[in-house]
């Protein structure tokens, strides 16, 4: 266990509609192929700004962001046994007024911070700007990866402050978890995954009072482990990937999975704090 001496301070991060030049390996909703035809026909060109900027702010599909952000990710925080962290959302400038209003309604129902950044953000240097020193007494800084549609376990946050901190620069993974695939009309269904490396909830724990540079700059998340330390934790149900129409990131939605029954929904109440009674979508 970490001495008396030891302190962490625990930064979630969470990407919301960023509009950016960079990261074009998640835009294969605009035209990822399958390994058969990209031997036979030429590259997908990356979509261009204005295309990226026309699907993120498309009414439509930001109201719906704005659902699994309200349903998923933020109760799951706020289930958290242990509230010492700060939860850092970083959005687009270019997001519409509406969005903007609304965003700011959620950040004070749920206490997150907002950081607003240009087409050009780094978020190593977005979170040093915001986020410049840690609190007096901190030894360790952690950043943690989640995105607006996923949702953590309850006892995340407490694991992440109970770890012995034994290297200078290490990344806590947990591979037991759930994947909940949207079917549409408020019905769900259940798959139970254990791989690890998975890009929720992955933390990148740093022997620093600087939490730069980020889980974003420690390379791809399936491949993590060539570049840092990793500690693959144990637990069922540490955290919860939705799948649906809008993954950009190439989540599929796959036959066999189980259909949700009132003990899943139970369970999902407890453990993430997710109440799938609510099914109003505006």
């Amino acid at each position: 266990m970490p001495s008396a001496e030891q302190k962490l301070d625990l930064f979630i991060l969470t990407r919301f509609s960023v509009l950016s030049e960079q990261r074009r390996h998640s835009w294969g909703i605009f035209g990822k192929r399958s390994r058969w035809l990209s031997k036979i026909l030429p590259p997908v060109s990356p979509p261009d700004l204005e295309k990226k900027r026309a699907y993120l702010f498309d009414e439509t599909r930001l109201r719906y962001r704005f659902w699994t952000f309200e349903t998923f990710l933020l109760p799951s925080l706020a289930n958290q046994d242990d509230n010492r962290f700060r939860h850092i959302v970083f959005v687009a400038e270019a997001l519409p007024d509406w969005g903007k209003a609304r965003l700011a309604e959620l950040q004070t129902r749920f206490n997150f911070e907002t950081v607003y950044v240009d087409i050009h953000v780094k978020y190593d240097d977005a979170l040093q700007r915001h986020v410049p020193e840690c609190q007096s007494g901190t030894t360790h800084s952690a950043t943690m990866r989640i995105d607006d549609d996923d949702a953590l376990g309850r006892t995340i946050v407490a694991e992440l402050h109970g770890l012995a901190y034994e290297q200078e620069d290490q990344v806590a993974t947990w591979p037991k978890g759930i994947y909940l695939t949207d079917r549409g009309k408020g019905h769900y269904t259940i798959r139970r995954i254990n791989r690890a490396f998975r890009a929720c909830g992955l933390t990148r724990i740093r022997c620093s009072t600087r939490p730069s540079p980020t889980i974003h700059s420690a390379g791809n998340h399936k491949k993590i482990a060539r570049n840092l330390p990793v500690l693959t934790l144990p637990g069922e149900d540490k955290f919860l990937m939705t799948v649906h129409p809008d993954n950009v990131s190439g989540r599929k939605v796959q036959r066999g999975d189980a259909k949700l029954t009132d003990a899943d929904k139970a369970d999902l109440l407890r453990e993430f704090g997710i109440d799938l009674s609510k099914q109003v979508k505006d």
